[in-house]
């Protein structure tokens, strides 16, 4: 008995989300960049972080030249839904 609570202790603990190590930021909204960005690379586009600031996304065609720039994260969701339709 004492096993088996160990083993369900040990199960929950590696399976818990862990926290980002020192140094390391966890990203806001991750999941929502992602499904943007894989919209908009269906129909050829690709999203990029801007250089100097983190919380905005450029958009490039298949040739690199850069669409739009300067968007935050609604707007790249917007984008990809309005290409969608």
């Amino acid at each position: 008995m004492l096993l088996t609570a160990l083993l369900n202790y040990a199960i929950i603990i590696s399976t818990r989300e862990k926290p980002p190590r020192k140094g390391e930021k966890k990203m806001l909204f991750e999941n929502e960049i992602r499904e943007a960005s894989d919209k908009l690379y269906k129909k050829g586009y690709y999203t990029d972080r801007m250089i100097y600031d983190d919380s905005e996304f450029e958009v490039s065609d298949n040739n690199g030249k850069v669409i739009i720039d300067h968007l935050s994260i609604a707007q790249l969701q917007q984008l990809s839904e309005l290409l969608n339709n």
